[in-house]
């Protein structure tokens, strides 16, 4: 009880904090309650949070910001939202983005999900700076396997998320 106790103040502190911290929580289980896209997902914390998985982007979705699907976008969200609504998955946050989501490098069944994701060519590769070189070096190498592969966005003229923001943005 006193480490349940401990894990929900330092998470509460975490998740009031307004500046990305270096630091990362202790890697914990928690319940994926809805999938938005490839890499934002609602899970339950202490309250139902919005999480946002670090290194890497996947194509974005019809939202509140964005005026239109790109390509792959609801695809890829429909297999995420298969294998994860509802199952427990272990995080490990690393702060928050600029958009107030929670940050984090999420773990399903013993496997990295940044890392299955872009195996799949499912998402863009980014390289957090907080996670360690052999992180950054399996992702890459997870990216480069699936674009060699034409899997995923790669079978077809792949744009970036970023670049997608920028012209659909409401």
């Amino acid at each position: 009880m006193r480490n349940l106790f401990k894990f929900a103040f330092v998470l509460g502190t975490l998740l009031l904090s307004e500046e990305i911290t270096s630091a990362q929580t202790p890697q914990n289980s928690v319940k994926v309650l809805a999938v938005h896209d490839g890499d934002s997902y609602k899970i339950q914390l202490i309250e139902p949070t919005w999480v946002r998985i670090m290194g890497i982007d996947c194509p974005e979705i019809i939202s509140n910001h964005i005026t239109e699907n790109q390509p792959y976008g609801v695809a890829i969200g429909d297999s995420i939202r298969q294998i994860l609504k509802g199952q427990n998955v272990d995080i490990q946050i690393y702060g928050k983005d600029q958009y107030g989501r929670t940050l984090a490098k999420i773990t399903f069944q013993g496997q990295d999900l940044a890392d299955y994701i872009l195996s799949k060519g499912w998402g863009h590769y980014l390289s957090p700076s907080k996670f360690d070189n052999a992180t950054r070096l399996k992702y890459r190498k997870s990216r480069d396997i699936a674009k060699k592969n034409h899997l995923g966005i790669w079978a077809g003229n792949a744009t970036n998320p970023k670049t997608w923001r920028k012209t659909h943005w409401k």
